[in-house]
């Protein structure tokens, strides 16, 4: 929901949510969505194969891990899981005073 700054969520126990955003990360998800994935239902983070070929099933955590170590690699770091993006970015938001 652009309006509300929010998006959809499963979370444990497939759970739905939403999920809050600041402006910056707003900006960025809108720019995703018009430019790779577009506007039709289906995954966020869709798998992308060769040829820039969007298909309609999610990334899989496998990709997204791959994805993670060569970025990684290319910043020099020697560890970062997605938790760790995780747990870092909430601990941000934390400390900048947003209620999460």
């Amino acid at each position: 929901n652009w309006r509300e700054q929010a998006i959809t969520v499963m979370g444990k126990g497939n759970k739905e949510r939403l999920a809050f955003m600041p402006d910056g990360t707003l900006r960025r998800l809108k720019l995703w969505v018009n430019d790779v994935r577009g506007e039709q239902p289906g995954p966020l983070f869709p798998r992308i194969r060769r040829h820039d070929d969007v298909q309609d099933s999610r990334m899989t955590d496998q990709a997204i891990y791959e994805i993670l170590r060569t970025r990684r690699m290319e910043a020099g770091l020697e560890h970062c899981s997605p938790h760790d993006l995780r747990r870092t970015y909430a601990n941000d938001l934390l400390e900048t005073g947003v209620d999460i």
